[in-house]
């Protein structure tokens, strides 16, 4: 189900505004703990991620992931 069927579903559509804490750019061996990490002073954090870096034609990936930590502002 997407967004637009749930809200449909639910009659309501939320609306949430996150501020940018932080953006990281690791090594994929090292992303997991960035993607999966909390900062202990925000109560509501939502972490993005995506690829960066170079990719690898013959493996299909790039060696970079970029991981942006939001707080909920609202």
């Amino acid at each position: 189900m997407n967004i637009q069927e749930l809200s449909n579903k639910c009659n309501t559509l939320f609306d949430f505004l996150f501020q940018v804490i932080s953006t990281n750019t690791v090594d994929t061996d090292r992303a997991v703990g960035y993607i999966f990490s909390q900062d202990p002073k925000v109560k509501s954090q939502l972490n993005l991620v995506t690829c960066g870096g170079n990719f690898d034609k013959s493996k299909h990936l790039y060696d970079k992931r970029v991981v942006v930590a939001s707080k909920l502002i609202n």
